[in-house]
């Protein structure tokens, strides 16, 4: 589930709700509905959010499109590295 995902790396670098809104340019509630599984950003949004994980955690885009996609997609909780 991407809002299980977005916890993990949120707490892993120390990543606010509101800085990952503000960087992905939506309000602190649409990210709060992620993190609740409430909602699911769409497609642009979704590319706005892999490019902000990977500036924020210095891993892969292509890593981090992957784990993102799963979690959205296949409803699986990417491990996070």
């Amino acid at each position: 589930m991407l809002g299980e995902y977005l916890k993990k790396i949120m707490e892993k670098h120390d990543i606010t709700q509101s800085q990952m809104a503000a960087h992905v340019g939506v309000t602190r509630s649409a990210a709060c509905y992620w993190l609740q599984g409430k909602r699911t950003p769409n497609l642009r949004i979704l590319d706005d959010l892999i490019k902000y994980v990977t500036t924020a955690t210095g891993r892969s885009r292509r890593m981090i499109t992957l784990e993102i996609m799963e979690a959205v997609f296949f409803d699986v909780s990417a491990e996070v590295a």
